[in-house]
């Protein structure tokens, strides 16, 4: 048996990425079932100070939420003024919302106020249980009208990414995180392979260093697996990754040395795994 490591010093990362990494099934996004839209929007201000970093600089959010409902709950303040808004849709703003046709007009109505805000894009956050299928129908709806508009404004975070975000947000110690930020230190956010694996933990976090999710555990001979780290510092261009494994019972070898490059390709060969 063999395991991995990797560690970030201190990429250019998109949001969509590392989300793309905590994604969970459609049966799965019951976990968002009973979730208040105010705690929704607070584990997405979690995420973005602690994955935010993609402007290089700190950045920050202000809540606009309101009994108005404006066309953003939150606005995502990054380097040079760039001004991102986040709009999320809640159980209950699905359960709320009567029928299809209206949930979707009510949707594209506040995207439109949105664009007072001068904003970059709006991010709609989408936390619909997807084995309701009044939720499901919904959330379909409104995706198959925005595909259609082709409008590079608005990005949807879809239910199975938001699922993930709200898990993230209830294990994550941020008290940690926050004090290596300050500190000037990177940290790794997401490391996941091309079998499915994800893991958000890290020792550097105070999470330990096992999968977060594993989909495969197991390497046969001939198996090659693409990894990819994702990390953020106070410094997004000096950080640097190394990638090392240990055999069971064996000491660390580094398999690859500190480097720019986020990712590394792991081939599994008779008696070693090596990388190509």
């Amino acid at each position: 048996m063999m395991r991995l490591v990797v560690e970030v010093m201190n990429l250019k990362i998109d949001i969509r990425e590392t989300l793309s990494a905590l994604k969970i099934s459609e049966e799965e996004t019951a976990v968002l079932s009973g979730v208040s839209h105010r705690d929704l929007v607070d584990s997405v201000k979690l995420f973005l100070f602690h994955h935010g970093a993609v402007s290089g600089k700190r950045s920050w959010t202000n809540t606009t939420q309101s009994l108005q409902d404006s066309g953003a709950d939150a606005i995502y303040i990054a380097g040079h003024g760039v001004r991102f808004g986040f709009q999320v849709k809640s159980p209950g703003d699905f359960e709320r919302s009567g029928s299809t046709g209206t949930f979707r007009q009510h949707v594209l109505s506040q995207i439109q106020e949105s664009r007072a805000y001068k904003l970059k894009h709006l991010y709609l956050v989408l936390a619909a249980d997807l084995t309701n299928k009044s939720h499901a129908a919904k959330s379909r709806g409104l995706l198959a009208e925005l595909h259609r508009q082709n409008d590079s404004y608005v990005v949807v975070i879809e239910p199975e990414d938001t699922a993930g975000l709200w898990l993230w947000s209830k294990g994550v110690n941020s008290s940690a995180m926050d004090q290596m930020f300050e500190a000037g230190y990177a940290y790794l956010a997401t490391v996941f392979d091309n079998l499915g694996n994800t893991n958000c933990n890290s020792w550097g976090k105070g999470t330990g260093g096992d999968w977060s999710r594993q989909r495969r555990g197991v390497l046969r001979v001939g198996d090659v697996v693409h990894l990819r780290a994702i990390a953020h510092a106070p410094q997004q261009d000096q950080i640097e990754f190394r990638f090392s494994v240990q055999p069971t019972g064996g000491g660390f070898d580094v398999r690859r040395n500190w480097s720019r490059e986020e990712k590394w390709t792991w081939k599994c060969r008779k008696k070693i795994l090596e990388n190509t």
